[in-house]
């Protein structure tokens, strides 16, 4: 009786689809790294750009600074020398009111020296920038012509030509005084102007960084959902050939349980065949008794005894070849196993290969989370050397004070999202671990049960060649009994012939003896083999279902930190806003 060979049909469906489930993991394996790769080189470029801004910013308010240290000093002296104009002139008048004598007003010339320090400085400061030079000639024109009015002062000794020179003083310093009023108002809109500008570019550095920091949260997004994806065709996998691995433990132990039955019919057909060789041995052996009493009655009975011994060798002719038959076809059940177990065994060489392969890409995934979480803490420094420069600027570095604020929150929710991917990689490890030695373990049985399988196809090839030897032997048997009823017939047939064709027949019925001997010792090897292999069989499902409930396990573990960790994509310019 064959088994159905549906299992065997199912099994090779199913391989199919895991091979092409297999191709197309092959096929989208380069192009899920080749995105990982760009968006990392993405991510490093975004950090140098970051990087620049940063530098830029703090140049830019560093030439700011010194810009407005320069235009303040600038119009420290162009008030200083407003002031000194303002001395000088109501020196001047209190001269004019004192009857226009020069020397009755003694401070004049500290006045005067003042006045000719400040102008001084203006000058040298102003004249630096290119833009002022033309007010600063003009300014050093117009005290130039002061300084003549006070050498003319000092050179008239009449009074009154005095106070007439005296005099003329007021509209000279009122000439240096406006365009001081006039650089003044130049600088103060020049320093508005470079102000306002200054204020344009940092709050476009801003917007550039809160840009940058968004993109670098989407990028971190978009690669946390490619390697959930990952993970998710991976465990596909896995499961498949979990359950492959499952449906071919539960063909082996059919296949097992059917092997144990065909052995157990076989035992007994052997068993009755003993029973009826001994009986027969006993019959002849108390026949050629019976002959050495009587002569007279040895043909008679040996005829009988020989048609007896001649129905018996039919019967267990015929049983042994239906023995034989059950033997082939259990000889075609052991060969389909040992095919079944050989695919097991390739089946399981290839998911080794596979669990090795994926372990190697969550090796490749850890230093990815690792490079990531050394840009979070980069990331964490710049934020801080910003916190610390902009908390130097004072009220003007308040709005960057903001921004690097936000870009340190940045940097903590990419640290703690890496810290997730770790910790979520290095459960898949674990289960790779355990799925590697799960692997192992069916390897090794399966190779175990392929030798077990080899062992049964060699001991049922002896039980064949020991049925063949018997039925050999029953030939000669039948051939010697129906000599012997033949000779029988014959009343001149010596006693002397009649006893050696008893002891050849019994002879060839002891030999017929020990070879099923033989053949119940080969076949309670074999069921002891077969109670193996069940209790492999039983393992490896045990097994398969234990590999099973992890993996489910891990993946309602990714769902549940997937939910509870979903990154949040606020820009930084809409929580200030907010």
């Amino acid at each position: 009786m064959h088994l159905p060979r549906l299992p065997f049909r199912l099994g090779r469906r199913k391989q199919k689809k895991r091979v092409q489930t297999d191709q197309q993991m092959a096929r989208g394996w380069p192009i899920l790294w080749l995105v990982r790769v760009s968006i990392v080189v993405f991510l490093v470029i975004t950090v140098g750009i970051a990087s620049l801004l940063l530098v830029n910013v703090n140049s830019l308010r560093t030439g700011v600074e010194e810009l407005s240290t320069k235009y303040l000093q600038i119009m420290q002296f162009a008030s200083s020398t407003s002031t000194d104009i303002e001395k000088a002139k109501a020196n001047l008048y209190s001269i004019l009111r004192t009857y226009y004598r020069w020397g009755l007003l003694g401070d004049h010339s500290t006045t005067m020296g003042e006045l000719t320090y400040s102008v001084q400085m203006l000058c040298q400061i102003a004249g630096e920038y290119e833009e002022h030079q033309g007010v600063v000639r003009e300014i050093e024109e117009a005290y130039a012509l002061v300084d003549q009015q006070m050498a003319e002062i000092e050179r008239i000794t009449d009074e009154e030509e005095r106070a007439d020179a005296i005099s003329l003083l007021p509209a000279y310093l009122d000439r240096v005084a406006n365009l001081s009023s006039d650089l003044n108002l130049q600088l103060w809109t020049e320093v508005k102007s470079v102000v306002a500008e200054a204020d344009a570019s940092v709050q476009h550095t801003y917007k550039m960084l809160a840009a940058v920091g968004g993109a670098a949260v989407f990028i971190i997004a978009i690669l946390g959902l490619f390697m959930i994806r990952g993970v998710k065709r991976v465990y596909k996998v896995i499961a498949a050939t979990s359950d492959n691995a499952a449906a071919r433990a539960v063909a082996s132990m059919e296949t097992a349980h059917a092997m144990k039955e065909r052995a157990n019919e076989v035992a007994a057909a052997v068993t009755q065949a003993e029973a009826v060789i001994d009986e027969v041995s006993s019959r002849s052996s108390r026949v050629a008794s019976e002959n050495l009493e009587r002569v007279n009655v040895v043909i008679s009975g040996l005829a009988k005894s020989s048609q007896q011994t001649l129905e018996s060798a039919r019967g267990t002719y015929s049983m042994i070849e239906r023995l034989e038959r059950d033997i082939q076809e259990s000889n075609t059940t052991v060969a389909d196993t040992v095919s079944l177990a050989t695919a097991n065994a390739e089946s399981a060489r290839t998911a080794g290969e596979k669990a090795a392969a994926f372990q190697e890409a969550m090796s490749q995934v850890n230093q990815m989370t690792a490079r990531i979480a050394e840009i979070a803490k980069q990331t964490q420094l710049l934020s801080f050397n910003a916190s610390i420069e902009a908390a130097r600027a004072g009220d003007a570095g308040r709005g960057f004070q903001v921004v690097a604020t936000e870009i340190k929150s940045l940097a903590d929710d990419s640290k703690k999202a890496a810290d997730e991917i770790r910790s979520v990689t290095d459960s898949i490890q674990g289960a790779a671990n355990e799925i590697s030695s799960f692997i192992e373990s069916t390897a090794a049985g399966t190779e175990q049960v392929q030798n077990m399988a080899h062992r049964v196809a060699e001991v049922l090839r002896e039980i064949l060649a020991s049925f063949t030897q018997i039925k050999n032997l029953m030939e000669g048997v039948t051939e010697v009994a129906s000599t012997q009823e033949e000779e029988a017939s014959d009343a001149n047939t010596s006693y002397e012939e009649a006893m050696a064709a008893m002891l050849q027949i019994n002879a060839q019925l002891q030999e017929i003896s020990a070879s099923m001997q033989q053949l119940v010792d080969m076949n309670q090897r074999l069921l002891e083999d077969i109670e193996h292999t069940t209790e492999n069989a039983n393992e490896q499902a045990r097994l398969a279902e234990v590999v099973a409930n992890n993996i489910e396990i891990l993946v309602r573990r990714i769902r549940r930190k997937k939910e509870r960790g979903k990154p949040r994509l606020i820009f930084p310019w809409a929580r200030r806003q907010e």
